[in-house]
């Protein structure tokens, strides 16, 4: 549950990340992406991010997944792309014992429009995607969840890690 990652313009960026879990694993883990920095009015507007991101059980893949980012190209303002919003995030689930919801988790979605949200079950995994303006408020609606599945899914009270309060 790493802080948000950011792009600045003329960033030429491959991130990969490859998660491996045997058949007990239980996960929660996110991505969330900054394309500039929009509080101070710096944009992405040219470089590249590619990006990958694989999720395995047992050596067989659960979630293979690409994406291409190129500063100022038309589909990060367009509405069937990214719609103007500059952080863009990925939390992914595992729910071993079949107890989590979509209800339970869209249930933390802000009622204010700050945050685009979708809710998938896929191969045992809940991969939770998530658009907004700035990271803070992606980080937040991550973080409610996470609070609120951490005790159903492992038993444990959530515990920030010191590193969120840097």
């Amino acid at each position: 549950l790493p802080q948000e990652t950011v792009y600045f313009s003329q960033a030429n960026v491959f991130n990969k990340t490859v998660i491996k879990l045997d058949a007990q694993s239980a996960l929660m883990a996110w991505e969330i992406q900054c394309l500039g920095l929009t509080a101070q009015q710096q944009h992405f507007d040219e470089g590249q991010c590619f990006q990958k991101l694989e999720i395995w059980q047992n050596d067989q893949p659960l979630l293979l997944e690409t994406n291409r980012f190129k500063g100022g190209d038309q589909f990060l303002q367009s509405s069937c792309g990214l719609n103007n919003h500059k952080t863009l995030a990925t939390f992914v689930i595992t729910d071993p014992q079949q107890i989590l919801t979509k209800e339970i988790i869209m249930g933390h979605l802000p009622n204010d429009g700050s945050i685009v949200s979708s809710c998938t079950c896929f191969n045992g995994l809940y991969i939770i995607r998530a658009m907004s303006c700035y990271a803070e408020e992606t980080k937040n609606y991550f973080i409610d969840i996470w609070q609120t599945i951490r005790p159903l899914i492992i038993n444990q009270s959530p515990c920030v890690p010191r590193i969120w309060n840097t």
